[in-house]
């Protein structure tokens, strides 16, 4: 059997400082890199009470939290059946004062009304933003809550601040243990320029950070944010007590890296800096202004959120879009992206693409969306921006667009890695009847966020990491190197390797993992030039299915799939090709009861070759791992709401809500959760 549990059978030697389970050949940790508790302002004010130290006892699997109601009106109790590896609270920095100043009954303020608005049940973001004073400019009203305070008490909320993000990361320093939990201190800067979503989680690699988050009020821009974070924490050296002889870099360095998040909201606006596809001009790269923030934007952001409960961000369908993808697995757990494509098939509501209007704005809002959002499209674009670099000059070409891929939940209920289909009661509190209402695949809701409760489309997400052990300094490393990957949920076990002669049977071998690490490069990392014009990359995949626990079994596997994208001649395109297992496995699920049947793969592997490569353009490939199909969240909640009210479809009112769990159309009952590894890269000389 290949790579023989999970391709980790070979350990080097232990010594007193390495873990009990230290692997040269890297073993697989799952943990969660987004996640809100009631430090953040709008959980907090959706009812959350728990904080950055429960959120981590939950994460453990040491927690119980009762959620909110679900379609059944039972109160059921949340607790993480598996615990995970590592996470990372990440609250908002915006709003940390009012969270501290607001809920702090000796403070001058508490009875301001802005405050008493903060505090009032049930009380919405719109509601809140009604005691704002009007003096405060457009949309960075939703992501600057501390504005009306601290605008006239600028003194006090820094106090509050530092105070708030003291207390994020002496909890992250609390519950961290070396080879049993890992976290890292982090905080979410949520940028919402014109209504498009910029959100990053900033992941610190240890304590050692900058005296306060650095926020959307203080960087209005990706690179002044990225400027910021090194002039405050990469390139500060902190004095070792003692000499710094028994003084270790994870102790005594400040390293950071951002994740984007949410690109299906933010309109392109993740990718479209000044040295991106959509502004590049010559005297940029003349003046070095677009290498050195491309090279600023690989050392800082070599990840991006490709799944959350928000939905997913791989890839968006568009034909009038040179970089829209056709794939029909595109459209996995996606609001609705019924793009205009200027003929006459379109719908009368269709979207426009964001670029297409005078003014890119209200992604976000659900008015527009972009491929450029999406992390197939973008790995595109960066292509593009190589070959146009380097038509200038070639000394200093640069794809500034490498980015490798992570999960998160987002939750706003202190529970990170509650990812199963089966647990799901939303990311924000909600009650029966809003439930009830969402009973529905997100491509089939209303297209305006605006008429949705925010969080209540999927459980969301997880980051994978592949490390030594499990040590914020292994991990940390992993994450910068790209050598990570996603799920939509599962514990699906996924590498990835490129080389250009792999063994024929290596999928047979059981040094699987060391023979691609040997002759070859992981998932995150860039193939070597190729030395003859007739060769042609290799790329090794192996996946295993979720193993399941005992309260429910994993699902197996369906095929694995490798996604290419390469430029030719100034353009860019892509590939999807089926490289292990097939969708005609006769796979099923028995809506009924939610049991799977067909053809069951608990594991696939393959070494596929492209037979289509030209050393002289550039390209990325990535694996997708693909389930058979199993029930979505909302079919649970039928079922369980049907069975406890002795209904059937037949009882069911026309008019009903309930109607929606009533829909004929199996598929929208169905899911097919998911892997996605991160890309590897080839730069043709």
């Amino acid at each position: 059997m290949f790579w023989l549990v999970y391709g980790l059978l070979y350990s080097s030697l232990i010594s007193a400082e390495q873990c009990a389970d230290y692997n040269s050949a890297k073993n697989p940790y799952f943990g969660d890199l987004h996640v809100h508790t009631s430090f953040s302002m709008d959980a907090l004010t959706s009812g959350t009470t728990y904080d950055p130290d429960d959120a981590y006892e939950f994460a453990k699997g040491l927690l119980s939290i009762p959620s909110s109601s679900t379609m059944t009106g039972e109160q059921p109790v949340r607790k993480l059946i598996r615990p995970l590896d590592f996470a990372a609270v990440t609250d908002h920095a915006e709003g940390l004062a009012s969270v501290n100043i607001c809920f702090t009954e000796s403070n001058i303020v508490y009875h301001s009304r802005y405050c008493r608005s903060i505090r009032e049940p049930g009380m919405s973001i719109p509601d809140i933003l009604d005691g704002i004073p009007a003096v405060i400019p457009d949309l960075v009203r939703l992501s600057t809550l501390d504005s009306p305070l601290c605008e006239l008490l600028p003194r006090m909320c820094k106090k509050r601040r530092i105070e708030m993000w003291n207390k994020i990361k002496e909890a992250a320093d609390d519950h961290n243990s070396p080879c049993e939990f890992t976290t890292f201190s982090g905080y979410e800067y949520t940028g919402l320029p014109l209504g498009n979503n910029t959100h990053r989680n900033v992941i610190f690699k240890n304590s050692v950070t900058p005296k306060l988050p650095i926020d959307y009020i203080a960087a209005k821009q990706d690179y002044q944010l990225w400027n910021l974070l090194d002039s405050q924490c990469t390139n500060v050296e902190k004095e070792c007590p003692g000499g710094g002889e028994q003084c270790s870099d994870d102790e005594y360095k400040c390293e950071v890296i951002t994740i984007p998040h949410n690109g299906n909201l933010s309109g392109g606006a993740f990718f479209k800096t000044t040295y991106s596809k959509i502004s590049l001009e010559n005297e940029l790269w003349e003046n070095d202004r677009a290498f050195e923030l491309g090279k600023q934007r690989q050392r800082l952001e070599p990840l991006f959120e490709i799944y959350q409960n928000k939905g997913a961000s791989e890839c968006m369908n568009s034909q009038a879009d040179p970089l829209g993808s056709q794939d029909e697995m595109c459209n996995f757990e996606q609001y609705s992206y019924d793009v205009c494509e200027g003929n006459e098939n379109d719908s009368p509501d269709c979207m426009p693409l964001c670029s297409s209007l005078p003014i890119t704005a209200g992604a976000f809002l659900g008015a527009c969306a972009e491929p450029m959002g999406f992390a197939r499209n973008a790995l595109r674009a960066g292509l593009e921006d190589l070959r146009k670099s380097e038509e200038v000059n070639q000394a200093k070409r640069i794809n500034p667009i490498k980015i490798g891929f992570v999960g998160g939940t987002d939750t706003h209920n202190a529970t990170p890695g509650l990812v199963r289909e089966k647990d799901y009661t939303g990311q924000h509190k909600i009650d029966n009847s809003e439930l009830v209402d969402l009973l529905v695949k997100p491509a089939q809701v209303n297209k305006n966020l605006a008429n949705l409760p925010q969080g209540t489309n999927s459980p969301g997400s997880l980051a994978v990491v592949w490390a030594k052990q499990n040590t914020r300094s292994e991990l940390f490393r992993a994450l910068q190197n790209k050598e990570a990957y996603a799920t939509s949920g599962p514990r699906i076990i996924a590498r990835f390797f490129g080389g250009w002669d792999f063994p024929d049977d290596m999928c047979q071998l059981d040094n699987f993992a060391e023979i691609g690490y040997q002759q070859g490069v992981p998932m995150g990392g860039d193939l070597s030039v190729a030395q003859d014009i007739h060769a042609q990359p290799e790329f090794a995949v192996a996946a295993l299915m979720d193993s399941g626990t005992e309260q429910g079994p994993g699902t197996p596997l369906q095929k694995i799939q490798i996604i290419k994208g390469w430029e030719e001649n100034g353009q860019t395109y892509e590939q999807v090709i089926d490289v292990a297992g097939s969708d005609y496995n006769g796979a099923g699920v028995d809506l009924d009861t939610c049991t799977t049947y067909g053809v069951e793969s608990a594991s696939l592997c393959t070494v596929w070759r492209d037979t289509s490569f030209n050393p002289a353009q550039h390209a990325f490939y990535y694996a997708r791992v693909v389930e058979n199909p199993s029930c979505r969240w909302h079919k649970y909640q039928c079922n369980a709401y049907f069975l406890e009210n002795q209904l059937t479809c037949d009882d069911i009112e026309e008019d009903s809500p309930l109607n929606k769990c009533c829909v004929a159309d199996d598929s929208q009952h169905i899911i097919q959760e998911r892997a996605w590894t991160s890309p590897i890269w080839y730069s043709a000389p």
